[in-house]
């Protein structure tokens, strides 16, 4: 098969366990997976929550969670970032409503097996399934950038991609006001969407969003950049990324993402207008 893909949902279970997700179609290489930790499409809670994980068939996860505590009042913002699981919803600081770890990649899906489920389950999780021949390598990589401009190259992926999807953001701690930034990049190319979002105390908030040609940005609480980086190179083991603008905190010093080789792939901007 060339490449081949699924876009499908599931409904969490209500106990921990291993849960099969069937009728994908292919064994995937690559999923992707979602979600705000309601129950409906169009659910509401009164804390928001939001996650974005991802495991490969090599069985290497991640997965980064936010949770903002009754919305809009006095209470943080929380943001964690983990290897090791790729589903995770937290309650609040350091606690965690469920989380899950892929098990296997199946002939016709995947296997996930959840633990800590309470609170905010069952929930829905959206999917993006990805297999065929023409991925012909991936790996996750994780990139600490410090706090000092410059490059910082990954090492592990073992081969020359051609292709990077990148998250960015905190480490295990908990972030108050956190950042998030989704990118893509191949060789030529390079875009993704960067947030930023706290709560202050008198039920005031603030939040900011932009689209950008950068692999990573991070921003500040009037949404100038805090962190920059663009893509130097794809490297024989990985890439590399030159990082500008840093003055960050230890917690906010992680991008991991996904190394891919043998896709044809394009990136741009569509602009929705008004």
């Amino acid at each position: 098969m060339a490449l081949v893909s699924k876009v499908g949902s599931f409904l969490c279970p209500g106990t921990a366990g291993d849960l099969a997700i069937t009728g994908v179609g292919f064994s995937p290489k690559l999923v992707l997976f979602s979600g705000t930790g309601v129950l409906t499409n169009f659910g509401t809670s009164t804390t928001s929550r939001f996650f974005f994980g991802g495991c490969n068939d090599s069985l290497e996860m991640f997965c980064t969670s936010f949770t903002q505590i009754n919305n809009q009042t006095s209470e943080a913002t929380y943001k964690y970032c983990f290897t090791g699981r790729c589903i995770e919803f937290r309650s609040g600081d350091a606690l965690s409503s469920g989380n899950a770890l892929i098990k296997s990649m199946d002939v016709d899906g995947f296997t996930l097996t959840f633990s800590n489920v309470s609170g905010s389950f069952p929930a829905i999780i959206t999917y993006l399934a990805l297999g065929g021949s023409d991925i012909t390598n991936i790996k996750t990589f994780a990139i600490n950038y410090g706090t000092s401009a410059g490059n910082y190259s990954t090492t592990g992926p073992g081969f020359l991609p051609n292709f990077a999807l990148l998250v960015g953001g905190a480490s295990g701690a908990t972030v108050n006001r956190p950042h998030f930034d989704i990118s893509a990049a191949t060789s030529t190319e390079s875009g993704g969407v960067a947030a930023y979002a706290g709560a202050f105390v008198s039920s005031l908030s603030d939040t900011w969003g932009v689209t950008h040609n950068s692999v990573y940005r991070a921003l500040t609480a009037g949404g100038a950049d805090l962190v920059t980086a663009t893509l130097t190179s794809f490297d024989a083991n990985g890439l590399t990324l030159n990082v500008a603008a840093n003055s960050v905190s230890p917690s906010l010093r992680y991008i991991r993402g996904f190394a891919l080789a043998g896709l044809s792939i394009k990136i741009g901007i569509i602009v929705t207008g008004k």
